[in-house]
């Protein structure tokens, strides 16, 4: 986070931006009051200087707790946009100039890392000559593309050879996780090496337990892997089994299909005899009636009669 610097997205609509940036200046203006609290708490300034102060939130907050706190900013534009009442209290001026002044407390976040290494190094100067107290943030790879390339370390490096080290009873990383505070201090190697063992020696054991849970997490994941592939197994050997079945059900289907169709043919075959034998009966019977026909008119003919008579007489005598 830049000092006291809040935009819009790219992209949003006109409502959209206005809403957006004044959520982003809701959140600079609670940050910058948690971290005036944190600077009136550890050091109880009464006087402070915020470079690259921006709109001047984080020199409101202070001001605001009755500290006498100013802020200077390359950019007139940000300090012309900073609220009434604190305009006063800002200046346009350059962090690599002498900053005219001493102060109990010196905030430099993220501005150092913007510039080049040689203008890195003219702001180190400035603002360890300025104060004994400063608060330091370089978030890596903030700025441009000419910007100062210090890692975290090297910008320890480069306080320690101005005579400041790293606070390591202070943590303020709300801000960023690169925010430090940095004091001048006239320290032995013993006192150096104690310091940042204690440190050390507590992050060692923040380590240690991470393990621990790292290597009881990886034994859970282990053991449900092996449980997963146990399942996959089976349910492989499920699939197998079930295709198996399904090629017999398949090739069964396949047969019964081949029945139906003979049983088919065969059916078609019996009935298209069924209607011949039917027509065949149907002319039988038509040939039966007309025979019978002629039967009942042949015996009820007079010539049937008389020769029946005929017939049956000469029966009689005989």
């Amino acid at each position: 986070m830049t000092s006291q610097e809040v935009s819009a997205p790219t992209g949003s609509t006109s409502s959209d931006a206005a809403s957006d940036t004044e959520s982003n200046v809701d959140r600079a203006r609670h940050l910058s009051r948690l971290l005036a609290d944190r600077i009136i708490a550890i050091a109880n300034p009464e006087t402070v200087l915020v470079v690259g102060c921006g709109r001047g939130l984080l020199v409101q907050a202070l001001a605001d707790k009755g500290v006498d706190a100013h802020g200077i900013d390359e950019s007139d534009d940000k300090i012309s946009a900073a609220p009434v009442d604190v305009r006063p209290r800002l200046e346009v001026a350059s962090p690599t100039k002498p900053l005219g002044g001493r102060y109990d407390v010196v905030t430099c976040l993220d501005v150092l890392a913007a510039l080049d290494p040689a203008d890195a190094q003219a702001g180190l100067d400035s603002i360890c000559a300025a104060t004994d107290r400063i608060v330091f943030a370089a978030t890596p790879g903030a700025g441009s593309a000419h910007a100062s390339l210090f890692a975290p370390s090297d910008w320890m490096a480069a306080f320690a050879e101005r005579g400041f080290f790293r606070r390591t009873d202070v943590t303020l990383d709300f801000w960023t996780p690169w925010t430090t505070l940095f004091e001048r201090a006239d320290l032995q190697p013993r006192d150096i090496v104690h310091r940042y063992e204690m440190s050390l020696g507590s992050l060692e054991a923040e380590v240690r337990e991470k393990r621990a849970a790292l290597a009881a997490a990886d034994g859970q994941t282990s053991q449900r892997h092996a449980d997963l592939t146990d399942q996959l197994t089976r349910a492989q050997h499920q699939v197998l089994t079930t295709r198996d079945h399904i090629i017999g059900l398949e090739a069964e289907a396949a047969q019964l299909q081949s029945q139906v169709e003979r049983l088919n043919k065969r059916l078609i075959a019996t009935q298209e005899r069924s209607k011949k034998l039917r027509d065949r009966l149907h002319t039988t019977r038509r040939r039966a009636t007309r025979a019978e026909r002629k039967l009942a008119a042949m015996t009820g003919s007079r010539a049937w009669r008389i020769g029946t008579l005929l017939t049956g007489s000469r029966r009689a005598k005989r």
